[in-house]
């Protein structure tokens, strides 16, 4: 039995979550400016925790939207497939173990509470050092990841990148494949002020000789990503160019689709394997989402031919139509419809707004009520 001066496990992490939390918070506080964001702090504390970030296979995911759906979909195939998974998210919806999980499973109190207190252990050994001040809350959390993901093992590891991906907490991965979503205007202040401004953070996950698959359609920031790949010497494939996807049926409900590698258009690609998925589904309603499965899966397929060999084509089928994202015009309730979303940015209003006007219940419901939560830095109007 404790005595009553001996914190019980569930007190210890209460009161390490709380220290978490008392870090400055940029998912709550905007940044001053870029400057704000930076990563030395975080590598100088993993060097010091062993660069647990280097102890396993890593699939970097950034982006505007779609970047939690591509990072689970990916984590949960592998996972289906027999792997040892990782993934993280952010932020959490309820709790912050949603952040790390370990196969499908969140990361359980015992093991959140050894890796946190493995980490302030560190920190208040360095606590006299510059960089030990500089880290944030999501600098601690990522390091928690990265740390709990070694000590458990992971094989493969699935990253969502913060705020941008250049400065990005994540960025001191070593990946074996980069991933980009669709980008448009979030977060200005912090990425600039232009397509090409935010696209150029984004790309900045692009690393020298691993190849990078993107969603990416306009034409502005295409060009930037492009750029970057070609400098980094990054093989580079894009959704509708170099992966066809070809619908077959698209309603309220989800969509049925194929989903096909081009031929080769030059020396760089001719050892990239031809492909072809059939009647595909996702029983997630959205054009939007329908790129982002797409995405996931031909990051999946690149993943099978680096090795990964379990991934077949059945686990990938099986896994895309089972897979759902809580919180992406989720559905919680009929007579009256009830309908959650996420949606923050102009980009996934507007995808919101196509998705519900493709529903009968919305076209024919007589009343209709929006209710909005949203940050301060979000462009209201």
């Amino acid at each position: 039995m404790n005595s009553t001066n001996t914190p019980t496990p569930d007190n210890r992490l209460a009161g390490l979550l709380d220290r978490l939390f008392g870090r400055i918070n940029y998912e709550r506080k905007t940044p001053r400016s870029p400057r704000d964001l930076k990563t030395e702090a975080i590598q100088c504390l993993l060097r010091e925790l062993g660069n647990p970030q280097l102890d396993y296979q890593v699939i970097h995911v950034a982006g505007t939207k779609g970047k939690g759906s591509v990072t689970q979909l990916i984590t949960k195939t592998l996972h289906r497939a027999g792997y040892q998974t990782g993934c993280y998210t952010s932020p959490h919806l309820v709790r912050f173990q949603e952040r790390i999980l370990l196969g499908d499973e969140e990361i359980d109190d015992l093991l959140l509470t050894n890796v946190l207190t493995k980490i302030f252990a560190v920190i208040d050994v360095v606590e006299n050092r510059e960089w030990s001040e500089k880290l944030t809350f999501f600098d601690l959390s990522t390091a928690a990841a990265f740390l709990a993901f070694s000590v458990s093992n992971r094989e493969i590891v699935t990253l969502e990148v913060g705020l941008g991906g250049r400065l990005d907490s994540t960025n001191v991965c070593k990946p074996m494949l980069a991933l980009i979503t669709n980008v448009s205007f979030d977060h200005e202040r912090q990425l600039g002020d232009t397509l090409a401004k935010i696209a150029f953070e984004k790309a900045g996950i692009i690393k020298h000789c691993i190849p990078t698959i993107t969603a990416a359609k306009h034409p502005e920031v295409l060009a930037v990503i492009e750029a970057v790949a070609t400098e980094r010497q990054s093989l580079l494939q894009r959704i509708e160019k170099d992966l066809i996807i070809e619908i077959q049926e698209l309603d309220d409900r989800g969509t049925i689709f194929d989903l096909r590698s081009a031929p080769p258009k030059n020396n760089a690609q001719m050892d990239q394997p031809l492909w072809h998925l059939k009647q595909l589904r996702i029983n997630m309603p959205g054009r939007h989402q329908v790129d982002n499965a797409c995405l996931a899966i031909a990051a999946l397929k690149h993943i099978a031919h680096e090795g990964f060999t379990r991934l077949d084509d059945q686990t990938i089928k099986s896994a895309a139509e089972e897979f759902v994202n809580p919180g992406r015009i989720e559905q919680i309730r009929s007579s009256p419809t009830v309908i959650l979303d996420v949606a923050h940015n102009i980009a996934s209003t507007e995808a919101l707004i196509q998705t519900l006007t493709q529903r009968t219940d919305w076209k024919d419901a007589a009343k209709k009520f929006l209710i909005v939560s949203i940050s301060r830095d979000k462009d209201r109007e």
